[in-house]
């Protein structure tokens, strides 16, 4: 979550249990001998075994196992999958459960270790909340400077904006009840929904002659629904230059944002949103325009070298007159 400063599993180097490289005596043979067919095949089924031991290594360690392998290694910590949707198999077709990401359960199992070490400490409460129901997608805990004993926990929903708009009062209630049963008796704990700031996307692309435009319009909103996605976190800040980054796809001569006009810098209590994560267009817009309307564009940078060019003239006549004084 985007309050715990932890290790990151997935920048671990993985463990290699077993020798890539083959016998160098291997390698001669397999060059000169006759039957190089018959060696190729067999280097290949033992870089599978190699490999295949290496998989089943990885598999139950907890930064890299995932499905069933992560459930058993969760269970180690005492930990549970959570069901998001229970599962109903009367419907037509039947529908299966929604279950616990594997990165919210990985995360928790790594919390539960905090969570023992003593009542009311940050990890206690992250993993209580985390715990307490699927539908929290991220939680901070924050406490008064003058009066520490003072907790906020501030809880972010999976639906929605997820201040709870979409009903979800029971989670809030659940997570309510979870701290109350880990909180130390000298601390005031107030549990309360996020601080929703929604923002627009608009911008203007140029687009370069030959490229489909529709199927470019399609890749790009996916692209960013993805990045308003990941950025719904508590603390997030929203920063042009990835939305910049997610813009240029390959066709693409010229991008012009036009909202978010600056970086949004938000605090540990606060969430961004935009409607176009739920599906939503009615504050996302993108306007795409072939090469031949470039002529704005090329009038902003021809503009901008006039501007450029000028004030170094300005400034190479005040170092004249400078010298001249002298």
């Amino acid at each position: 979550m985007s309050t715990v400063p932890a290790i990151d599993l997935s920048r671990l180097y993985l463990p290699d249990l077993t020798d890539q490289k083959l016998p160098k005596e291997y390698s001669d043979q397999y060059q000169t001998d006759l039957t190089i067919a018959f060696g190729q095949t067999i280097a290949k089924r033992a870089m599978a075994l190699k490999n295949a031991i290496n998989d089943g290594a990885r598999s139950v360690m907890l930064a890299t196992a995932k499905g069933i392998e992560l459930d058993h290694i969760a269970s180690l910590y005492g930990i549970k999958r959570l069901t998001v949707k229970e599962a109903d198999p009367e419907a037509s077709p039947p529908v299966e459960a929604v279950l616990e990401s594997d990165e919210r359960l990985r995360f928790r199992s790594r919390l539960s270790l905090e969570a023992m070490t003593q009542v009311g400490c940050m990890g206690t409460y992250l993993f209580q909340a985390l715990s307490a129901s699927a539908h929290v997608k991220d939680i901070s805990v924050s406490s008064d400077d003058l009066k520490p004993e003072k907790i906020t926990i501030t809880v972010l929903s999976d639906q929605g904006r997820g201040n709870g708009s979409e009903g979800e009062d029971a989670v809030l209630q659940q997570v309510r009840e979870a701290v109350d049963r880990s909180r130390s008796v000298t601390d005031d704990v107030r549990v309360r929904w996020a601080k929703i700031v929604e923002y627009s996307i608009q911008a203007v692309l140029d687009v370069k002659p030959g490229v489909d435009s529709e199927e470019l319009s399609r890749s790009i909103a996916d692209d960013i629904k993805m990045l308003v996605d990941s950025n719904h976190r508590l603390g997030k800040n929203v920063l042009r230059d990835e939305f910049h980054s997610v813009f240029y796809h390959k066709g693409i001569e010229h991008v012009r944002l036009l909202q978010p006009a600056g970086d949004l810098v938000l605090g540990n209590n606060s969430a961004p949103y935009n409607p176009i994560k739920d599906g939503l267009n009615t504050r996302f817009n993108l306007v795409l325009r072939p090469v031949a309307d470039l002529s704005f564009a090329l009038n902003q940078k021809s503009h901008f070298v006039f501007r450029k060019i000028k004030r170094l003239a300005f400034s190479s006549s005040v170092e004249n007159q400078t010298q001249s004084g002298q």
